[in-house]
């Protein structure tokens, strides 16, 4: 069963790698709501 270790290997990295950018977008957000007279 090789072909399915693949697949779920790539889909734990897309998961992963999807997480990252909300965790990542979720700071800035939270970031930008804290420091608002600051400009980007």
């Amino acid at each position: 069963m090789p072909n399915f270790d693949l697949t779920a290997m790539a889909l734990r990295l897309v998961g992963y790698l999807v997480n990252d950018k909300v965790v990542v977008y979720d700071h800035t957000r939270k970031n930008m709501r804290l420091h608002r007279t600051l400009p980007l």
